[in-house]
C-alpha cells in the first residue's frame, strides 16, 4: 500500500501549472567568430605539465548561500515524501551489471569538472588540468587509450579557466566542447571537423555581455547548441549549429535571461540535450529547465521544475522567443543540506573537511530521447533526503501528453540509511532503462562511487537495480570542492551505459570510467519476473485527455473479477467498478459523464498484480 499511496501522491504533484508563463522576443545578439582551425588532436604532444601545479577554479559563488530562511513553513517539514527507504525492490530482478573500469585523468586542480562524451567508435574524457589548462583522455571502445594527456590548450592555442562540458552530437556525428578562457571573460566553443575526436576542431569563441560566465553547460537541439551559464542573471546562449559545423568564419549568438529567484545566488539553468537515433520533432522547441524550492521566496508557491521553451529564428534573429516559465510541480523536496548560510556540509572520515553538495542547480546532463510512440527527459539533483541533512537524489523521468504538454512521469529520491548521495547524473537509453550515478560519503565511507537504475517495466518511482559499488574511497578529500558535476552518458550503439566520477585513492582524487548495463524488459522477463505492475506496460486508458467515456484495455494471465477504482486529486474515491477479467485480451468502458474536468488516478488490482494511471478529464 505504501508503495501505491507514493505513486498517487507522484501523479497529484504531477499537474501542470501554466499560470504566469510568458513570451518573450528579441534576445540580445553577441558576436561569435572562428579563431582558429587547430592542429589534429593525434599530432598534438602528450602534456607534460607539472602535476603540482593544481589550480582553484574560479567562480560566481562567494555570496551563493548568504540567505535568509524566506519560508520557515516550506514543505516538506521532515523526511522527503519520495523517499525510497529500501535499497532495491525486493521483487525485481533488475541489474545494473559493470563491464569495465578504467582509470581517468587526474590532476589535483579543484574542482575536477570530470565531463564526458561517447560515440560510435571513442569514449571521450575532459577534467580540468593544471595551470597549464585543461586535459583530454580518449579511448577506443575495447579500452585502449588512443590520447593520454593531451592538453586543450594545443587546441585553443591558450590556456583555458575550466569548467569543460563536452558532448557527443549523434546527428552530426561530432564531438563538442565547451570552456572559460583563461581571463574567465569568453567562452570557447570547439567543434570536431569530423567524426573523429583524435582530428582537428573549428575553435570558437563568444564574449557574454553580462558578467563572469560561471558553471556553463553546452546541450544540442535541432539546429542549435545552447548553452546555460550562472551569470548576473541565469542565461541561456543560443548557437548557430549548422554554422559552426561547418566552420563559418563569423555568425551571432542570441541571449536570453531568466528571472533571478530572490534570494540564492547560485542559479544556473540547464539545456535540455537530445540523445538517441530520433531526433526531436522539427517543431519542437528548445528547453532549458531549473528547480525551485519553496524555501527560497514568497513567490514560490510551491516545490517545482520550470521549464523554458525556446523557437530559435536564425534566419530574422529578433523573431526568437522564449515562453515560461512552464511549472511543473513536484512532490515537496527540501534543497537546505547545509543551512542557507553555507555552501559545505557532506562529512568525510578523520576530517574536518566537509565536501560541496550543490543543492540549488540540476546536474549535468539532462538529456533527452525520442521513442516513436512517446517522448521522455530524465534529470537529477540533490536533496535532504531524511530532514536531518542526509543528501539523496530527487530524479524525474517526465513526457508529453497527448497535448504536447510536459508533465512528471514518474520521480523518487533515493537515499539509503546514513550514507550521502550526491553529484548525480542521469541518462534513459533506446529501452527505457534508466541509469543513476553519484558520489557517496559520509564520517565513515570515503568518498567513492556508486550507481543504480530501473528498466522501464519496473515499478514506477523507484530505483530497482541494486546498488551497486564502483569505485571504494580509501582517503578523505583535501578541499570542499568536489567534481562540481560528473557525466553519464548513453553508448549511441548499443545502450549500455558510461559514466565518468571522482572518487579518493587518496588525499587527492581521482577519475573513473565506469562501462555498465542496466536490465531491460527482455532480460527480466526472461528471467521470470512476478512484480505487482509487471503487466502495466498491456494496460491502456484511451482517449488522453478522456471525455464522457474511457476505453481500459489490457492483457492478463488469469481469469478474474477486481475492482476498478478512480480517485479525485483529494485521494477520495469517486468511482468504482468490478471488473470480470478473462484470460487474455480484455476491453472495458467507463462512464465518466457524472465525473467533474480535472485530474484523477485509476487504480486496478487482480490477484497478480495492481496498475495506477493518471486520468485528465475533459469534457
Amino acid at each position: 500500500m505504501k508503495k501505491h499511496l507514493l505513486f498517487l501522491f507522484t501523479i497529484l504533484y504531477s499537474i501542470v501549472i501554466h499560470a504566469q508563463v510568458t513570451t518573450l522576443s528579441n534576445p540580445e545578439q553577441v558576436s561569435i567568430k572562428l579563431e582558429k582551425i587547430s592542429p589534429a588532436l593525434r599530432d598534438i604532444k602528450e602534456s607534460t605539465a607539472d602535476m603540482k601545479s593544481p589550480r582553484m577554479e574560479r567562480d560566481n559563488r562567494s555570496l551563493e548561500r548568504h540567505m535568509p530562511v524566506t519560508n520557515p513553513h516550506a514543505l516538506p517539514a521532515g523526511p522527503d515524501p519520495a523517499l525510497q527507504s529500501e535499497i532495491s525492490n525486493m521483487h525485481s530482478t533488475t541489474a545494473a551489471t559493470v563491464l569495465s573500469n578504467w582509470a581517468g585523468l587526474q590532476s589535483g586542480s579543484e574542482p575536477s569538472d570530470n565531463s564526458m562524451a561517447v560515440g560510435p567508435n571513442h569514449v571521450f574524457q575532459i577534467i580540468n588540468g593544471t595551470l597549464s589548462g585543461s586535459l583530454i583522455r580518449l579511448w577506443d571502445k575495447s579500452g585502449n587509450i588512443i590520447a593520454n594527456s593531451k592538453q586543450l590548450k594545443s587546441i585553443l592555442g591558450q590556456s583555458d579557466g575550466g569548467d569543460i562540458n563536452v558532448l557527443y552530437d549523434q546527428q552530426a556525428d561530432r564531438f563538442v566542447i565547451s570552456t572559460l578562457s583563461n581571463t574567465y571573460s569568453k567562452i570557447y566553443v570547439c567543434v570536431s571537423q569530423t567524426p573523429d575526436p583524435n582530428g582537428a576542431y573549428y575553435v570558437y569563441s563568444f564574449t557574454p555581455s553580462n558578467g563572469l560566465p560561471d558553471y556553463p553547460k553546452i546541450a544540442v537541439w535541432g539546429d542549435s547548441y545552447l548553452i546555460t551559464t550562472n551569470s548576473n542573471a541565469p542565461s541561456i546562449w543560443v548557437l548557430n549549429r549548422s554554422s559552426l559545423l561547418v566552420g563559418q568564419p563569423i555568425g551571432i549568438v542570441q541571449m536570453f535571461s531568466l528571472a533571478r529567484f530572490p534570494t540564492i545566488g547560485f542559479q544556473a539553468a540547464s539545456p535540455i540535450t537530445e540523445t538517441g537515433n530520433k531526433p526531436p520533432p522539427a517543431s519542437e522547441p528548445a528547453m532549458v529547465i531549473r528547480v525551485a524550492d519553496d524555501a527560497w521566496g514568497s513567490s514560490i508557491d510551491t516545490d517545482r521544475l520550470e521549464l523554458f521553451q525556446l523557437s530559435i529564428d536564425w534566419t530574422i534573429p529578433s523573431n526568437s522567443t522564449i515562453t515560461g516559465p512552464i511549472n511543473l510541480p513536484t512532490i515537496p523536496y527540501n534543497s537546505n543540506l547545509c543551512g542557507f548560510d553555507n555552501f559545505s556540509c557532506i562529512p568525510q572520515p578523520n576530517s574536518n573537511t566537509k565536501l560541496e553538495p550543490l543543492s540549488d542547480v540540476i546536474m549535468d546532463k539532462v538529456q533527452y530521447r525520442n521513442f516513436g510512440d512517446h517522448e521522455a527527459i530524465v534529470c537529477s539533483h540533490v536533496c535532504n533526503a531524511t530532514g536531518t541533512g542526509v543528501t539523496g537524489v530527487r530524479w524525474y523521468e517526465m513526457r508529453l501528453d497527448n497535448n504536447d504538454k510536459w508533465f512528471i512521469y514518474q520521480q523518487g529520491t533515493y537515499s539509503f540509511r546514513t550514507v550521502n548521495r550526491w553529484m548525480s547524473s542521469i541518462s534513459i537509453n533506446k529501452d527505457g532503462s534508466i541509469a543513476l550515478g553519484y558520489n557517496v560519503s559520509n564520517s565513515i565511507v570515503y568518498p567513492g562511487i556508486r550507481l543504480s537504475g530501473r528498466a522501464a517495466c519496473d515499478p514506477l518511482n523507484r530505483m530497482t537495480a541494486k546498488e551497486t559499488n564502483v569505485q571504494t574511497g580509501a582517503a578523505s578529500n583535501i578541499s570542499s570542492r568536489y567534481g562540481d558535476y560528473n557525466g553519464l552518458v548513453t553508448d549511441p550503439s548499443d545502450g549500455s551505459f558510461w559514466f565518468t566520477s571522482n572518487y579518493n585513492p587518496s588525499a587527492s582524487w581521482a577519475t573513473n570510467i565506469a562501462h555498465f548495463t542496466i536490465s531491460n524488459c527482455q532480460a527480466i522477463n526472461k528471467k521470470g519476473n512476478t512484480d505487482l505492475e509487471s503487466f502495466r506496460p498491456n494496460f491502456r486508458v484511451s482517449p488522453v485527455p478522456a471525455d464522457a467515456a474511457i476505453e481500459i484495455s489490457f492483457d492478463s494471465d488469469i481469469s478474474s473479477g477486481a475492482p476498478l477504482q478512480i480517485f479525485d486529486i483529494t485521494g477520495k474515491k469517486v468511482y468504482e467498478q468490478m471488473i470480470e477479467a478473462i484470460k487474455g485480451s480484455n476491453r472495458f468502458n467507463v462512464d465518466l459523464r457524472n465525473l467533474k474536468n480535472g485530474y484523477y488516478v485509476i487504480r486496478y488490482s487482480n490477484p497478480i498484480g495492481a496498475v495506477i494511471q493518471k486520468l485528465v478529464i475533459q469534457h
